[in-house]
């Protein structure tokens, strides 16, 4: 299917009227590049005014291309947290390029729920460490005052900050 005015149009009206993602035509995105780059052409060799219907429909295409990826992509995204928090994975009128996004989203949206739980979860818990190299007087997070520490001291201290001192190489859980 060859592209045209009323065809983006009427994609762009369906974008914004449902809620998932719509159907899009095979090759859309290689089709729009080559429709945008003729257009734009159409529109450079010939001497339009603003008032020119041709090159307000220019305009109008641009932002209702520019709508639709963007309206596609917020569509995208709420997917991919909804699949991220436990739903099935749905690639229903996704492209190839949206599907390698969505994937991406996923992945990285399940390993920020998985960091935030763990934070969750590890917050109030106390740590027992064994200090590995001296450490100053400090003020924690909770903006209590800790050490000073030396070598061979073991502390009982609250989990985020021992998470800091283990991956620091400053102490080691005991």
């Amino acid at each position: 299917m060859e592209l045209s005015y009323e065809i983006i149009r009427k994609l762009h009206r369906q974008e914004i009227k449902e809620p998932d993602l719509v159907k899009l035509p095979d090759n859309f995105f290689n089709e729009i590049k080559d429709f945008l780059e003729n257009s734009q052409k159409n529109v450079q060799s010939k001497q339009y005014s603003f008032e020119d219907d041709e090159f307000r429909k220019y305009i109008n295409v641009k932002k209702m291309i520019d709508d639709i990826f963007n309206l596609r992509y917020t569509k995208i995204i709420k997917r991919a947290i909804s699949s991220a928090k436990g739903n099935d994975k749905n690639f229903d009128n996704l492209s190839g390029k949206e599907i390698k996004i969505y994937d991406d989203l996923v992945k990285n949206t399940q390993k920020y729920l998985v960091e935030f739980k763990t934070e969750k979860e590890i917050e109030g818990k106390q740590v027992n460490l064994e200090i590995t190299k001296e450490i100053p007087k400090f003020i924690g997070t909770d903006m209590a005052e800790y050490g000073p520490y030396k070598i061979g001291d073991k502390v009982t201290l609250p989990a985020n900050i021992a998470k800091i001192f283990i991956s620091k190489e400053l102490g080691k859980d005991v």
